[in-house]
């Protein structure tokens, strides 16, 4: 035919985002890990009583590696450090929530010091997919924010396994995202959600489109402490995104944008300013790289035009793949056709 997508009835019925790239709960239950296609369950025990799993050592130190090295990647912007407390302890009792933590968990491990763990990770990733397959929209591991949270978690392990789409579970998210009304005294809601616009600015900007987010529905929060301001920033970077990215946008909508960027800057306590641009900080292995001393890490690598500093910062991506795991490739090709480079460092 003309190559359209059939209408789907049920998110139609539940306004939700049709994402097509995820397979059917038919393949899906079909799929096992490689290495376990006769009993799946024979060496993991089942999501579904997370304190039982927890018996098992392996399983114990998966979450325990979460807790401690994981979560503090999702409280960037949260002084109540939710993914690191109230996760972790809502997924005592959650099988959906303690399965992505530990697929999270044993694929990072997976890809730094313990390469074995790929199929627990494996085995409980498919878990968590049949069951948000399965949620229907007024379930209350939605209304929650367990959903919202697993998604987010569940979204870093396909970026570290190097999914062929890793942004499928943002694209499920969005409706989880959504639903501000139902949600609004949920803690691990409010913190899925900041983390969730932050993803789906990152996708936007690797693919030029507009934010699938709703900026008009955000939670409302007064600006008080640093997290605050973060989030009120990620905010109006999400409405810039959308001006670039979306449609014809007037002289005046533009000069509103900019004026609001430039009050809120100013606005900025000192904590956020650079506290040192001191040289020779023994830091880098070149000279010529500015240094500017931040209370929190901060940079603007495609800006960088001298080649010495370009490949000290390739190093060091190289090097903290080492340490977190983390997929760097794409964001060194994208760093080097910035810098108008074409051939892949040889480092």
């Amino acid at each position: 035919g003309d190559g359209s997508q059939p209408v789907c009835n049920r998110c139609m019925k539940s306004k939700a985002y049709c994402d097509r790239s995820v397979r059917t709960t038919a393949s899906i239950q079909a799929w096992r890990p490689p290495s376990h296609d006769q009993d799946p369950n024979a060496s993991f025990p089942t999501p579904d009583s997370p304190r039982k799993a927890l018996e098992t050592s392996r399983i114990a130190q998966y979450f325990q590696h979460y807790i401690k090295t994981i979560a503090p990647w999702y409280d960037l912007s949260d002084q109540l450090c939710t993914f690191a407390t109230e996760v972790p302890s809502k997924a005592l009792d959650e099988p959906l929530l303690f399965g992505a933590i530990i697929a999270l968990s044993a694929v990072h491990l997976s890809k730094t010091t313990a390469p074995k763990a790929r199929t627990a990770a494996d085995f409980y990733h498919g878990y968590c997919v049949r069951t948000l397959i399965e949620l229907e929209p007024g379930d209350r591991r939605v209304k929650s924010g367990v959903a919202l949270a697993s998604t987010c978690l569940l979204r870093s392990y396909e970026i570290l396994a190097e999914e062929q789409d890793p942004n499928r579970h943002l694209h499920g998210a969005y409706s989880l995202a959504s639903e501000r009304s139902l949600c609004a005294d949920s803690l691990c809601w409010n913190a899925g959600f900041w983390n969730y616009l932050r993803e789906d600015i990152t996708f936007s900007l690797f693919t030029g489109s507009k934010l699938k987010t709703d900026l008009k529905h955000t939670p409302d929060h007064v600006l008080i402490t640093q997290p605050d301001y973060l989030n009120q920033m990620s905010i109006l970077l999400g409405n810039v995104v959308n001006a670039c990215f979306g449609d014809v946008v007037s002289d005046d909508e533009w000069d509103h944008n900019l004026a609001t960027l430039r009050q809120q800057s100013m606005a900025l306590p000192t904590s956020f300013q650079a506290f040192s641009r001191a040289l020779g900080s023994g830091l880098s292995s070149v000279d010529c790289i500015p240094s500017v001393w931040m209370v929190q890490a901060c940079h603007g690598g495609k800006f960088i035009r001298n080649e010495a500093c370009q490949q000290e910062l390739i190093r060091r991506l190289y090097g903290s793949r080492a340490m977190t795991g983390w997929p760097v490739q794409r964001t060194i090709d994208s760093l080097q056709q910035d810098w108008g480079k074409s051939q892949k460092s040889s480092i």
